[in-house]
């Protein structure tokens, strides 16, 4: 077996579409391990020279070549286990700390609701989108209401 197809084997590529993307599609899973924090990993080299590689970056580098220093992957669905190469792209790492902080500079919520003033809610120093509260809240009443009458 050759080192890719160890590789793609250990990948699920029915995945979720992801809340935060749905237009990106299917997220393709990493299987394996995982580093602790939430990144898939992968063996490469001979049993005396084996390292250690993020599964994200190698899925990047076998579809599209080379990663140019001073860049780092971002993940576009924000599914860090997730090695789909349509969902990764490679920018600078100021880009990818302002995409990520805590949804700082994001305008809606995942759920695709506006980051409005009257739609904002601060908790724990993070901003919470009061539609998907409100949507939570409705769905916890309606499946009490069943249980208490099912």
């Amino acid at each position: 077996m050759t080192l890719e197809e160890r590789f793609w084997a250990k990948v699920d590529k029915s995945g979720p579409i992801p809340d935060f993307a749905p237009h990106l599609g299917q997220c393709w899973l990493w299987t394996a391990s995982s580093d602790g924090k939430g990144y898939g990993q992968f063996q490469v080299g001979t049993l005396a020279s084996q390292k250690v590689v993020r599964s994200h970056r190698f899925a990047y580098e076998n579809a599209t070549g080379e990663i140019i220093d001073g860049l780092v992957i971002d993940h576009l669905c924000r599914v860090t286990m997730c090695c789909n190469p349509s969902h990764l792209e490679l920018v600078s790492h100021q880009e990818n700390l302002r995409r990520g902080l805590g949804g700082l500079l994001r305008t809606h919520c995942a759920k695709g609701h506006e980051f409005s003033a009257s739609n904002t809610a601060i908790r724990n120093g993070k901003r919470k989108c009061r539609q998907c509260h409100r949507d939570w809240a409705k769905d916890l009443r309606t499946r009490k209401r069943e249980h208490q009458h099912g």
